[in-house]
């Protein structure tokens, strides 16, 4: 009879230990989480603030109408605030909170200090706007959704001596993000000089020690340019755009992509008008996901989105994607190279090393609006 009791009470606690397996394994997983790592504040914050909302709307959109079985996927950010070592403690405090993948950073200066890192630590980044030559060709913790610098500097060269027709420019590049201003401007001048134009002024400034910007557009119109080229932040762009219109109202002036954004029309005001960007993406496009996020990227965030936002949506896109196709941490970067994505603006191939290419598209600015030039390249 004791033995037939200890028998029930032994079936007993079997079952309650089978029931409570059972339950923990009915137990709904973790949500998702993925980080974000850019400049959310400083002088260059414009360009992360975009990307970040940028991200955070394609995010709240996913959620909405593609649900994964552990919940809503989270997004925790990062701020770099275009310092080395805050990037680097902001990109560790990301990895201890278990994100699966970060997108971001969004310059090539805080890239090259990351990568490395984000290396250590076994998480891949994916970068909307880091454009450094110096990432190119690599099988790290990189891969981007952008061309590199070399090919935007070397394309912007060929389409500002065909449709401006400058024989003699003057080019200045910041030092404070030079692995993507000293990469492009090299390109620039390359092929600029295969095109038969003469670089009258080369400057170099740096942003962050408080630039004289009266006396390098002086410096700019000293050697009597028919074209002035800008590699700088929108801040710096708009700066110096209104210290050359000043001094001279009829000069043409040209700036990369970095400052292609709605700040640089802001800060610089009627003094931006006629200035030509170049821009990351196809600004004529009329597809109707993209017009949709444009339209709902600009009542949300009070805001014109420029291509930081394109950029950043579609390295979103592809995240997300890979996450609902069951890629985690450690499968990330494989789950994303050597294959085709669907962009915002229709698919895009990202290569074994994480590269991608990109055409560019032309901007003049137009009664206080970016309009296409209808240039390309």
């Amino acid at each position: 009879m004791q033995r037939r009791h200890a028998m029930k009470r032994l079936g007993a606690a079997a079952l309650l230990a089978a029931g409570g397996s059972l339950v923990q394994g009915c137990k709904p997983a973790a949500p998702l989480k993925i980080g974000f790592l850019g400049g959310l504040s400083g002088k260059f914050a414009d360009l992360g603030i975009e990307e970040r909302n940028a991200v955070l709307l394609t995010l709240e959109r996913f959620n909405a109408s593609t649900p994964l079985p552990s919940g809503p996927v989270q997004l925790l950010e990062g701020d770099d605030a275009q310092d080395p070592a805050q990037a680097q403690a902001a990109l560790r405090k990301l990895a201890e909170q278990g994100v699966e993948v970060v997108i971001g950073p969004a310059t090539s200066s805080i890239a090259m200090v990351v990568t490395p890192l984000a290396q250590e630590l076994g998480l891949l980044l994916v970068s909307p706007t880091a454009t450094t030559a110096r990432l190119s060709g690599k099988t790290d913790a990189l891969v981007r959704v952008c061309s590199d610098t070399a090919a935007n500097g070397a394309a912007a060269a060929r389409v500002h001596h065909a449709q401006l027709k400058p024989q003699r420019y003057a080019g200045l590049v910041d030092e404070a993000n030079a692995d993507y201003t000293q990469s492009w401007m090299a390109a620039y001048d390359q092929d600029a000089a295969r095109a038969g134009m003469e670089k009258a002024v080369s400057l170099t400034m740096h942003s962050q020690r408080q630039p004289d910007h009266d006396a390098l557009a002086a410096q700019l119109l000293a050697g009597r340019p028919e074209l002035v080229t800008l590699c700088c932040s929108s801040v710096d762009a708009a700066a110096l755009i209104q210290r050359l219109r000043q001094r001279d109202a009829q000069v043409p002036i040209a700036a990369a992509a970095w400052a292609a954004t709605g700040r640089t029309i802001e800060l610089a005001g009627r003094a931006a008008e006629g200035v030509v960007f170049e821009q990351y993406y196809d600004t004529d496009h009329q597809g109707a996901e993209f017009l949709a996020f444009m339209k709902t990227f600009a009542e949300r965030f009070s805001q014109q989105p420029a291509f930081a936002a394109v950029l950043a949506c579609d390295a979103a896109r592809i995240v997300l994607a890979s996450l609902q196709a069951g890629a985690r941490r450690a499968g990330m970067r494989e789950a994303l190279v050597g294959r085709e994505h669907a962009g915002i603006q229709g698919p895009f191939r990202m290569d074994a090393h994480g590269d991608v290419v990109r055409k560019l598209s032309f901007l003049r600015v137009q009664d206080g609006r970016f309009q296409s030039t209808g240039w390309a390249a």
